[in-house]
């Protein structure tokens, strides 16, 4: 019976340590683009995260567009120095498109792309506030698009309302 509660106990302790200290988040991010993100945690570490960006351009007089909309899977660890602050590795899945007179720009190049990205960073969730922020990298793979091949400019900073 004593090795029964001591598991229980250690069970416990170990779930208490690498929980998230919220369920869902909704937010800004920037970066490459600007736009929102919503983050749902699926268990203590595992989280589903899915965001849209937006970034105008002006080039050579003529403004056109930028836009993706991503979903990610994401797996956190605590960095046990600071309650709240955890890393994070992931990846998933980007569809982007180009708009307005991008096509005068590149007319032999598809407007719309899709690709791989993965996902490295580090989130902290207040303690006293509903608030989460992040950094990341997201580097990743595009296919269709003008802007193909490998790409590393992708991350930014987000801020999330949690609840």
């Amino acid at each position: 019976m004593k090795k029964l509660i001591l598991l229980f106990v250690f069970l416990g302790c170990s779930t208490a340590m690498f929980a998230q200290s919220y369920n869902q988040g909704i937010g800004v991010r920037a970066g490459w683009g600007f736009g929102v993100t919503y983050k749902h945690f699926l268990n203590e570490q595992g989280a589903i995260e899915a965001f849209g960006l937006f970034r105008p351009y002006r080039s050579l007089g003529l403004s056109y567009h930028y836009s993706s909309l991503s979903v990610l899977y994401l797996h956190h660890f605590p960095i046990k120095v600071v309650d709240g602050l955890y890393w994070y590795v992931g990846g998933g899945l980007t569809v982007t498109a180009f708009g307005g007179k991008y096509a005068d720009l590149y007319p032999n190049e598809s407007t719309i792309g899709f690709g791989i990205i993965a996902a490295g960073g580090a989130e902290y969730k207040f303690e006293n506030l509903p608030l989460a922020v992040s950094a990341d990298i997201m580097p990743g793979f595009i296919i269709g698009s003008f802007y193909k091949g490998f790409r590393s400019d992708v991350g930014g900073i987000a801020a999330r309302y949690t609840f």
